[in-house]
């Protein structure tokens, strides 16, 4: 099992970015997980690469349409995650 490691800034940049409908970007520390949002394309893109105790690879991504509910959505459940800084 992979964990996902983020850095601050890029948790914080993410939520700005969507706040001004800017394209949005939150990525892992080793580029195993992205998630990239484009409102003003109304897409988003996810990313996922996992590699298991016997260095098997799965990867996994795909598109979807996204709106600005959606956007909403998205951007209030980053807000509501707690933060130690």
């Amino acid at each position: 099992m992979s964990v996902a490691w983020f850095e601050c800034n890029v948790f914080d940049s993410f939520i700005k970015d969507l706040q001004l409908s800017k394209f949005a970007v939150f990525k892992d520390m080793n580029d195993n997980f992205k998630l990239e949002i484009d409102i003003k394309k109304k897409k988003l893109y996810w990313f996922s690469l996992e590699e298991d105790i016997n260095e098997n690879i799965s990867k996994s991504e795909g598109y979807e349409r996204i709106d600005l509910d959606d956007r909403d959505n998205i951007l209030n459940a980053f807000i509501a995650y707690p933060k130690w800084w």
